[in-house]
């Protein structure tokens, strides 16, 4: 018997998944359709909602990057779970003016997988990054995803605010085109 490998075996996955809930609509009311459809299972499947608990929010370290400061925090999800997270801050950040935040997600299921809890953004800007030498996520994979993505935000009227950096690397988040994007956003260009 051969070892698979992870890579190979998520793979074979991924091609064989068949979710139930893509999104098929044209129009802005066929998205809002969905998505309150969409919303209402992913909130079924999560089963029993944790306990509230206080945030405990954690600094534990801080980068300086440039035109924003990377903290390093964590923060309470539920009593006793604690998870840890950065947190980008920019450096002229001013207390009367609002500033977008990030919000990272990664998910798979059998109603939808990952294009479709990303269109519940739509019609939000969103950034997506995709590493053309991305070893877990198959470069073709990415862009059936994008597919699926870009007709929520097309049928939302808000092609304009979904957009694409595909670069040269791996599995990791590179942050130019998003950095760009969340100035723009933040300066309220949207």
């Amino acid at each position: 018997m051969r070892p698979l490998s992870f890579e190979d075996d998520l793979s074979r996955l991924i091609d064989q998944a068949q979710p139930s809930m893509y999104f098929g609509g044209t129009t802005p009311e066929d998205l809002r359709t969905w998505q309150s459809r969409f919303r209402e299972i992913l909130i079924g499947l999560l089963g029993i909602l944790p306990q509230r608990a206080d945030l405990c929010l954690e600094f534990q370290n801080e980068t300086a990057c440039g035109s924003f400061v990377r903290h390093r925090i964590r923060y309470q999800t539920e009593p006793g779970v604690y998870v840890p997270a950065y947190l980008l801050v920019p450096q002229d950040l001013h207390p009367d003016k609002p500033t977008p935040g990030l919000l990272c997600l990664h998910g798979h299921g059998h109603y939808g997988d990952t294009p479709e809890i990303f269109s519940l953004i739509a019609p939000r800007p969103m950034v997506l990054e995709i590493g053309l030498q991305d070893p877990l996520i198959p470069h073709d994979w990415a862009e059936r995803g994008l597919k699926r993505i870009r007709r929520a935000y097309d049928a939302a009227g808000a092609t304009d605010r979904l957009f694409v950096d595909r670069f040269d690397g791996g599995h990791h988040f590179r942050f130019q085109v998003a950095r760009e994007v969340l100035e723009r956003w933040r300066n309220s260009a949207f």
